[in-house]
């Protein structure tokens, strides 16, 4: 079973964050954005 490393987790409100964050190339792993 494969389990990919989740970097981190934003609300949909902070979705602009998440997108930050991996423009910035600072995700060291998926970033999940919850709905």
């Amino acid at each position: 079973k494969i389990r990919p490393h989740i970097s981190n987790t934003y609300p949909l409100e902070k979705s602009a964050d998440a997108i930050q964050e991996l423009m910035d190339r600072k995700a060291q792993g998926k970033v999940v954005v919850v709905i």
